[in-house]
C-alpha cells in the first residue's frame, strides 16, 4: 500500500514503425485550444506529440494539477519501436506529504487535548485528522489508477505487450 506518489517506469514494445507510433498517438492526444485556454478537449489525454516522444496528462475535471504527466520516448529497435513512458507528479507527491504531515500534527493535536481534558475540541481535531488522512489516500488511489488506466489505453492504442514493469 503506497501512501506517496511516485514516479512509474513502463516500457511499450510495438512491431509499428516510428511514424506510425507518432500517428496513432497524435489522433488520440490533443492540445488545449489557443483561443480558449480553459477549454478541454473531447479526447482523453490531453498534451503533445513530438518527433522524438511525447508529453500528455489525462483529462479529468477532478484534481487536475495533481495528475501524473507522461513523458514517453521512442526508441528504434530491430522488429519496431520500444515506447519508454514516464509518470510522475510532483504536484501530487508534495499535496499527499503535506497532507499526512498535517493529518498526522492534528492527531497529535488531539491526543494533546485529549489528555488536557478538552474532550470536544479533542473530537473535532480528531476527526478531521482523520478525514485528512483519508481523504489524500484516496487521492493517491486516483493517481496510480489514472497511471493504470493510461497504460491500458496506450498498450491497447499500440496493440502492444508490456515490456519491463
Amino acid at each position: 500500500m503506497k501512501i506517496i506518489p511516485t514516479a512509474a517506469y513502463f516500457n511499450l514494445d510495438t512491431d509499428l514503425e516510428k511514424a506510425d507510433v507518432e500517428k496513432r498517438l497524435r489522433e488520440k492526444v490533443r492540445t488545449r485550444s489557443v483561443g480558449n485556454f480553459f477549454a478541454l478537449s473531447s479526447s482523453l489525454l490531453i498534451g503533445d506529440v513530438y518527433w522524438s516522444g511525447f508529453e500528455f496528462k489525462k483529462n479529468v475535471v477532478y484534481n487536475y494539477g495533481c495528475n501524473p504527466v507522461f513523458h514517453g520516448v521512442f526508441e528504434r529497435r530491430d522488429t519496431g519501436v520500444r515506447v519508454k513512458v514516464n509518470a510522475s507528479s510532483f504536484l501530487a507527491t508534495l499535496n499527499a506529504v503535506v497532507l499526512w504531515v498535517a493529518s498526522l500534527a492534528t492527531l497529535v493535536w488531539a491526543f494533546v487535548n485529549l489528555f488536557n481534558g478538552d474532550y470536544d475540541s479533542a473530537r473535532i481535531l480528531a476527526l478531521v485528522g482523520l478525514l485528512m488522512g483519508v481523504a489524500d489516500y484516496i487521492s493517491v488511489r486516483i493517481y496510480y489508477h489514472t497511471i493504470h488506466d493510461v497504460h491500458e489505453e496506450l498498450l491497447a492504442l499500440l496493440n502492444t505487450k508490456t515490456a519491463g514493469k
